[in-house]
């Protein structure tokens, strides 16, 4: 008789550890580390799980449940990978079932339910409260109603006491069911019966004699086929639309003469696979290429720091073919959805179908599909090189041999609204680290850290510092605004000069993009008797005005209202909005270049995939003049007839108050300047700024990175930031404002006793409250000699003798390393 076995698993529950269940001898064979399998947790609920380790005893004297099922063949995650979940649960303060929960698509783990209906022997539904009546009732007409759907009717804080109340009255029953959104695509397809015998054949002509409908689909059928020989099949679809006789083929399938059955096909979109064709590199791309060949061999990670439209994507590729001649597979990461789409167009035209993509605008099972093949869990031919956003790092590559960050410095690859917090490219720098493979890191303009740790050694340095063809780089003006309106030289918001050469670009035929980074029409109204501004019920923030819709929105919560007409607080009918947003330049552009096709890129105009690629496929193809857009238009893009670039407003990027903010605006700026003039004619770029003298602007002016950086690591270095210093933002929240003040107060005096005075706050948060929870934040600075894991635990420690604590119960504690 074998010993007793026993596997450590993985749940994707905010609870610390693994769990320990024990392996039935049916399932010894297929429970193997990396496996997803179900298990029951609790009293009713069950959970999808990842097996950690095989163990031969539990850890304790209790008697551990079973598993119930394993839902692979073959591991689909590998050892590298737990080590990758459990460097991230340790490093971002999460639990392991965060990581798991963060990594795997919502259709790999499938999740029981229950459902509910009346019980038939209850006859007293007066003895039920009205609440629990109201619950009984709409069961009785909505038998074996799921639990989510009555939550979403009679909310989720009621919903289950209603329903404990009712089973315990025995009013109703429940079922318990197993939710799997997961589904294969399926074909269906026509052909003739393999048991069809030959004397059935021989009378098919006198059976079918007077069913001509049945006759020409079965001689369509058969047209290519000679009995004995396997007959050849036909996509249903495809033939009833040359034969539009449904009615024929479910007669031919009822005598048995044809049938009809479907097969499991892929939803990746996949062509035929290409040999790389690539342009060949200028000299300058084909000596960084060298000397990133030659970094590799003595550093794990290198910073390529090439200048705007110096044709980095183009070493990036030859650095993939190199890869995949070795049978390696490759990562490639981007900041946004939204520009994957010119990506994975280049990718496969180079790479045919080696290449795929992976994010969140994909259905959830496409991106289950790419799980599935990278993991060696389908029969398909496994990608090679995926694109992807920041989730992708957690793919289950099995041979990963390069991992690219492109535009390595995007705030976007930071993960700041759920746990756990990472940061993407810290993240693939790990799993390089962990797997041995090769990181490279991309961008114009690096983050201060990035190029710190290349500039001291910690990484490879690769500069690229000349543009593709040696196109010059953009001609820079800044345009001091005061002047301009003393001068009465302003059109709407545009100086005379960007006005002048919006005409001249128009006029040859030449394509313009305005930034502005602001979303709306307005960011707020004001009454100009009495100063009243309208606020969000919810947050404190003013609300923004949207003149399409005629609506005020709050961009925290969503809540809005009509635009009122007069003021409520001195009824004055002299509202007037403030500031400015892309929809009011959107509106002015239209006014001054009224024969001009011009367009918005925002979150409002480019909600989902499509609309966004419209409006860029249109700008492509020069059907739009002029794009008006937030930063969605600085991320990587590529247009070849954009020859003005007008930055409205630069002073609202560089007085924002964040200790990053000088460093930001330079890569926005040069971002969204390296826009223009990147295939023949010189650009040029029009800054409008009321602080003309500004530091950041005469850098950017001067395309003088390395002077920015230099400034800004003197004041890092002074004032103790990174990357001199580690930071943790602790955020407490809660509903009742003298909870959240008392217990912020409490813990930072607790991290004082051991932190000094590198311990900041507590202070309300920018926006103070967001849906109605109070807000306040404490940051916590680590020298670089400090114990990173004794300072996390001994936060730790603090944060639970808080929640244990009955004044501060309710209280939402999240810890965020590395903020941005």
């Amino acid at each position: 008789m074998e010993p007793e076995t026993y596997a450590e698993v993985i749940l994707p529950l905010p609870v610390s550890g693994t769990f320990t269940y024990h392996i039935p001898d049916s399932l010894r064979e297929k429970a193997t580390p990396g496996v997803r399998i179900i298990v029951p947790f609790g009293e009713k609920k069950s959970y999808t799980g990842v097996i950690r380790r095989i163990v031969p005893e539990p850890p304790g004297t209790f008697l551990p449940k079973e598993i119930d099922r394993v839902l692979d063949d073959k591991p689909l995650i590998q050892e590298f990978h737990f080590q990758f979940w459990e460097w991230m649960s340790d490093y971002y303060l999460c639990t392991l079932g965060e990581v798991m929960d963060a990594a795997l698509p919502g259709g790999l783990k499938p999740v029981y339910h229950f459902s509910y209906s009346v019980n038939t022997g209850f006859k007293e539904p007066g003895a039920l409260t009205d609440k629990e009546r109201n619950m009984f009732f709409y069961i009785h007409h909505h038998p074996g109603i799921p639990d989510d759907e009555l939550g979403k009717k009679f909310g989720k804080r009621n919903t289950p006491k209603l329903i404990r109340s009712l089973l315990e009255k025995e009013a109703i029953t429940e079922k318990s069911l197993m939710v799997d959104p997961y589904k294969p695509r399926t074909l269906r397809y026509i052909r003739i019966s393999p048991g069809l015998t030959e004397q059935t054949l021989q009378q098919l002509p006198e059976t079918l004699k007077r069913a001509k409908r049945q006759w020409e689909l079965f001689t369509a059928c058969a047209a290519d086929w000679s009995p004995g020989e396997t007959p050849p099949s036909f996509l249903k679809s495809e033939l009833l639309n040359k034969y539009p006789y449904p009615g024929a083929l479910a007669s031919l399938k009822e005598k048995g003469i044809l049938e009809e059955y479907e097969l499991p096909v892929s939803r990746l979109e996949r062509g035929e696979e290409k040999a790389a064709h690539l342009k060949q590199l200028t000299p300058a791309q084909q000596q960084v290429l060298e000397n990133i060949r030659q970094l590799f061999r003595e550093k794990n990670t290198v910073l390529l720091h090439g200048v705007t439209s110096s044709g980095k994507t183009e070493i990036y590729f030859h650095l993939i073919r190199e890869q995949l001649i070795q049978g390696k597979q490759v990562l490639y990461l981007l900041p946004e959805i939204t520009i994957t789409g010119q990506m994975i167009h280049r990718l496969k035209e180079a790479f045919g179908d080696l290449a795929g993509i992976y994010h969140s605008r994909y259905s959830d099972a496409e991106r289950i599909e790419t799980w599935l093949n990278l993991s060696g869990n389908d029969a398909g031919k496994p990608l090679k090189v995926v694109l992807g956003v920041r989730a992708a790092v957690f793919l289950p590559f099995r041979e990963p041999g390069l991992i690219i960050v492109d535009e390595e410095h995007e705030t976007s690859y930071k993960q700041d609204s759920t746990s756990p917090r990472y940061h993407a490219r810290d993240a693939a720098v790990m799993l390089g680290h962990l797997t041995g493979a090769k990181v490279l890191l991309g961008s114009a303009t690096p983050s201060l850290e990035s190029y710190y740790n290349a500039r001291t050694g910690k990484y490879g340095l690769a500069e690229l510092k000349e543009r593709y063809t040696r196109i010059a780089m953009p001609e820079i003006r800044v345009v001091d605004m005061k002047k301009m309106y003393k001068r009465r030289e302003v059109r709407g918001h545009l100086s005379h000069e960007l006005h002048k050469a919006i005409e001249e670009a128009l006029q040859e035929g030449e394509q313009v993009i305005l930034f502005q980074n602001r979303r709306g029409f307005s960011p707020y109204i004001q009454c100009a008797d009495c100063g009243w501004i309208p606020y969000c019920k919810h947050c404190d923030v003013a609300l923004t005005y949207h003149k399409n819709s005629n609506r005020l929105i709050c961009h925290y919560c969503g809540y809005n209202i009509p635009v009122p007409t007069r003021c409520p607080s001195c009824e004055s009918t002299h509202l007037h909005t403030r500031g400015f947003g892309t929809e009011k330049i959107e509106e002015e552009i239209r006014l001054l270049f009224p024969e001009a096709h011009s367009t918005r890129l925002d979150l409002d105009t480019a909600r989902s995939r499509k609309q966004y690629l419209s409006i860029i496929q249109d700008f492509e193809k020069q059907k739009t003049n002029i794009l008006i857009g937030t930063q969605m238009i600085t991320k990587g893009l590529d247009f070849g007839h954009v020859r003005v670039v007008g930055i409205l407003n630069a002073d609202n990027l560089l007085h924002f108050p964040d200790f990053r903010a000088c460093e930001r605006s330079f890569q926005l700026m040069a971002q969204v300047s390296g826009r223009s003039g990147r295939k023949d004619k010189r650009g040029h770029v029009f800054i409008q700024t009321y602080d003309p003298a500004h530091p950041i602007i005469t850098d950017v002016l001067k395309h003088d990175y390395f002077h920015m950086y230099s400034t800004q690591l003197q004041e890092r270095r002074l004032f103790h930031y990174p990357p001199f210093y580690r930071l943790i933002r602790i955020t407490l929240k809660h509903r009742k404002k003298d909870a959240v003040n008392r217990a912020a107060d409490e813990l930072a005096s607790l991290l004082r006793k051991n932190f000094r005075n590198n311990v900041l706050g507590p202070q309300y948060a920018f926006i103070p409250r967001v849906r109605n929870r109070y807000i306040k934040q404490i940051l916590l600075k680590l020298e670089q000699y400090t114990d990173k894991s004794t300072a996390k635990t001994i936060l730790q420690q603090f944060e639970q003798y808080l929640r244990e604590t009955p004044a501060y119960r309710g209280i939402q504690f999240i810890n965020d390393v590395d903020p941005l």
